[in-house]
């Protein structure tokens, strides 16, 4: 057709390009974010519903070479061909990125729109003007995103017509001193992380020449590349380097929080643990199966019996009024352990006198569950460490953690040089013995 012939100063050109697909996957936030584990499930069939899409675009010439999926950032990369009109005497012509970026957001739209991985159609296209960094590290999008420049700096006014395109900007800070041989960079805050990752994966790499602050000034200005990246908003050594920097805040409050933590975790442990050595929950020879079969195998032997703890009566003369005087005690012990005691009672003697079977018959009348304490075993203790051990054992006091006597005072030491004070965290013997 006649309608379709070019002018004679006129041809067309077979260019390449990218562009970016966003929205048809959801943006990865953070390591946590389990959206990017069930999309990935859905790649396959998002970027086969991209593909028919792409294919139904009726520009001249256009061609889908390449879909490379960036679920990182919710989006995806296609490499493209198409014919653009230009004139003979241009020996490279640009991509008419404008006119071409309207024209197929138009023809998707007419086409009902991409498909994105939750079924809607709401995926958009945005070409690229940089050069994109395919990059699989840690570098998650936020609202927040820096713009280094290698180059000399780029104005406000200009970063904001560049980057507005791509979404609503809340805040464009300007360049700030750095150290030497470090790139100046402004840091561009969007309203949300969609619009981030837009500019970034469109952005990153492109290269442009500002116009000077002066309309008509004519000094030689030099390119700047503009190279972005995301800004983290909680920036974990930023918090260890200020821990590290206010010994005076943080060991105390260290000390707190773990203090705070074993009471809360051993603490009711401990209780059970006392509380099962008193009832003997864990103590299988009270066990009702373990008394029936002892009762009725063991037992039944008479070198195995247990030894009865009434004794008989002695027969003789001269031990009846010895044996008088154990019954009136044990008699008045009874007594003492049929209502709930208020007071200490000691029960002393000779050695050898039978205190231990007289306080187990009374204490097996009375039907206590009791803690018994055996003093000669702490007496013997060489150290306060054994004496505390010694002392959990007999009471079930589980767990204890001894060494962190020697522990506090390294503690104590380090805070003297670090504080000018210290912890009062290590405790005496006495105060661990009245836990």
């Amino acid at each position: 057709m006649a309608g379709d012939k070019l002018p004679e100063d006129f041809q067309k050109v077979e260019r390449e390009g990218v562009m970016f697909v966003d929205s048809i996957f959801p943006i990865r936030l953070g390591v946590w974010d389990l959206r990017h584990y069930i999309a990935a499930s859905q790649q396959l069939r998002v970027m086969s519903s991209l593909q028919d899409t792409l294919d139904r675009i009726t520009l001249p010439g256009f061609q889908v070479e390449k879909l490379e999926p960036r679920i990182k950032d919710g989006g995806a990369f296609v490499k493209f061909k198409y014919m653009q009109v230009s004139s003979k005497d241009t020996e490279e012509p640009p991509l008419d990125t404008p006119s071409l970026e309207a024209e197929l957001k138009k023809q998707i739209r007419s086409l009902g729109g991409i498909r994105t991985w939750i079924g809607n159609h709401a995926g958009d296209v945005w070409l690229v003007r940089g050069r994109p960094w395919k990059e699989d590290m840690r570098r998650y999008a936020s609202n927040d995103m820096k713009v280094f420049f290698e180059g000399p700096d780029i104005y406000q006014e200009t970063l904001y017509d560049i980057m507005r395109h791509y979404g609503q900007i809340s805040n464009i800070s300007n360049p700030g001193p750095v150290p030497a041989g470090t790139l100046r960079f402004s840091t561009i805050k969007f309203a949300n992380p969609r619009a981030a990752t837009r500019a970034h994966n469109c952005i990153h790499g492109f290269t442009l020449v500002d116009q000077p602050a002066i309309p008509g000034q004519s000094t030689e200005v030099k390119p700047t590349r503009l190279a972005t990246v995301y800004e983290r908003k909680l920036k974990g050594q930023a918090i260890w380097d200020w821990f590290t920097s206010h010994p005076r805040i943080s060991v105390p409050i260290l000390v707190f929080l773990l203090g705070s933590l074993s009471y809360m975790i051993f603490d009711p442990i401990r209780t059970l643990a006392v509380q099962a050595k008193v009832v003997g929950w864990l103590d299988f020879q009270e066990f009702r199966i373990v008394k029936w079969f002892r009762r009725n195998t063991i037992d039944r032997i008479r070198f195995f019996r247990k030894k009865e703890l009434d004794a008989e009566p002695p027969t003789s003369v001269d031990n009846e009024a010895l044996w008088k005087d154990r019954k009136e005690a044990e008699n008045t012990l009874r007594g003492y352990l049929s209502e709930t005691p208020s007071t200490i009672a000691f029960v002393h003697g000779p050695q050898g006198s039978g205190k231990s079977s007289m306080l187990n018959r009374a204490l097996r009348h009375a039907d206590r569950k009791v803690l018994v304490i055996d003093c000669e075993v702490l007496n013997k203790s060489r150290s306060d460490s054994d004496v505390i051990n010694g002392l959990a054992t007999q009471t079930g006091y589980w767990p204890v953690f001894t060494w962190l006597n020697n522990a506090t005072g390294l503690i104590d030491l380090a805070s003297v040089g670090l504080i000018g004070q210290k912890s009062k965290r290590a405790d005496s013997t006495y105060t661990e013995m009245s836990y």
